[in-house]
């Protein structure tokens, strides 16, 4: 049984998990197309055409994230968005309700043996 089979039988009797569940794979396509968005706009940024070796070595993460170009965090908030929307939560949640929400999920997960 795959893991995603395991968590849809485990979730049918519990309608906060279903419904979240259910968000997830109607938007998992935007979801997709958000992740994929970044990560191609990341590589094209971290290994341009037609760059000398010395510019491609200052080509890192770090200094991405450091000089956060607009359409980096145009595509984090696009990915922020969709994982929002997958669980149902609206777009102006606080970082701590965010994690008080995955938290309450979390201990929501049975153990690996199974139990609540």
């Amino acid at each position: 049984m795959s893991v995603l089979e395991d968590i849809l039988t485990w979730s049918t009797n519990r309608p906060m998990w279903k419904c979240a569940l259910r968000r997830l794979l109607m938007n998992g396509e935007t979801l997709q197309s958000s992740m994929e968005d970044l990560v191609e706009n990341r590589a094209r940024w971290l290994n341009p055409e037609s760059e000398t070796e010395a510019k491609l070595r200052k080509k890192t993460l770090t200094n991405l994230y450091n000089q956060r170009p607009t359409w980096l965090d145009l595509a984090h908030q696009r990915l922020d968005d969709a994982v929002l929307d997958a669980y149902g939560w609206p777009h102006d949640i606080t970082d701590d309700q965010i994690l008080e929400r995955l938290l309450a999920l979390n201990l929501e997960r049975p153990g690996k043996d199974g139990a609540t």
